[in-house]
């Protein structure tokens, strides 16, 4: 005779709690009902044959170049609700319902920024029919992903993002942007910028944006310096035990020609300091990264040389990426 098992219920927290999520989802056929999907939340579904996936894609809350990859993702079926706030996984058996939100860590919103939040849920196993009448109502009524909706939620998306105040580098993630944030320094020598020439480009001249602006060697590094990139700057000085001031910079328009060194003819290009600016990454001031900072940038000779190559950016980006990785050990 056939015996109905009651679900048991087991209330789960850190580290219980991600493990629990993880390991559902290296089933072969999953459903979730999950609100908001941050960077690197796509890599959960590697063992996954086929999914039903719902999210909120319009509230600003869901990193959309996630779910942009997930729907192109053969056996993945993903559709939205603008009113969900859930978070629920279900596997064949068993299920999580949980305040964990998808992201690459497994739970917090958009990688570790919000990782040291206090998270919990619950193991249902087996899974209770409840759960599984429900996600099915949710998925009839839930709509279809269009081209047009990731191309506006990348907007709401980006509004989000500039609302976010600054975090201390330890939350600090280089690679949940878009573009990763460059590293370069600047100098005292003596520039004189063509007012003509910038109001050309942009049509006003805004002095604090073209004394933050960073220069252009090379049509390679065009490509490189896009509107809307970050750049952290640091002042070049001759000792190599003090700290470095740090300032971050955040790119705007082109201008080509823009200014010339004094004592030459040559005029170069630059792209100026944006004024509308989301909050920075984080505070690069704080005495700790500084001291990190110092004590990495002594290793790379490359970053800290004159020498243009015909490009700066564009032959140090590797460069740059091993930087942000030796930094986060060595802080």
């Amino acid at each position: 005779m056939a015996q109905t098992l009651k679900p048991q219920s087991l209330f789960l927290t850190r580290p219980h709690l991600d493990e629990a999520i993880k390991t559902l989802l290296k089933e072969p056929q999953i459903r979730c009902a999950v609100a908001f999907w941050g960077f690197g939340a796509e890599k959960m579904f590697e063992a996954t044959q086929e999914a039903r996936i719902i999210c909120n894609l319009k509230s600003g809350g869901t990193n959309p170049a996630v779910i942009d990859v997930l729907r192109k993702r053969k056996g993945l079926d993903v559709k939205q609700c603008d009113t969900l706030h859930a978070k629920v996984y279900i596997g064949k058996d068993r299920a999580v319902v949980a305040s964990a939100n998808a992201s690459a860590n497994g739970l917090g919103l958009e990688g570790s920024e919000q990782a040291k939040w206090v998270e919990a849920g619950v193991l249902l196993d087996p899974v209770d029919k409840i759960v599984t009448e429900w996600f099915k109502k949710e998925w009839e009524e839930a709509r279809e992903i269009t081209d047009k909706d990731i191309r506006e939620a990348k907007e709401n998306w980006k509004k989000h993002k500039r609302g976010k105040p600054s975090v201390s580098f330890a939350d600090f993630r280089w690679e949940s942007f878009d573009d990763m944030p460059l590293v370069t320094w600047y100098g005292n020598s003596d520039w004189e910028a063509d007012k003509k020439a910038i109001k050309r480009a942009v049509g006003v001249y805004d002095e604090w944006s073209v004394e933050n602006s960073i220069e252009v060697e090379g049509k390679e590094d065009e490509r490189h310096l896009s509107i809307g990139r970050w750049v952290l700057t640091w002042e070049r000085t001759k000792s190599a035990r003090g700290l470095p001031k740090l300032t971050w910079v955040f790119l705007g328009d082109l201008v080509r020609d823009g200014f010339v060194y004094k004592g030459e003819s040559k005029a170069r290009s630059m792209v100026l300091a944006d004024k509308n600016r989301p909050s920075d990454p984080f505070n690069p001031n704080e005495k700790r990264f500084r001291e990190a900072f110092r004590d990495v940038l002594n290793y790379y000779e490359d970053l800290r040389t004159d020498d243009y190559k015909g490009a700066w950016f564009n032959p140090r980006i590797k460069t740059i990426e091993h930087f942000w990785e030796d930094l986060k050990k060595r802080y």
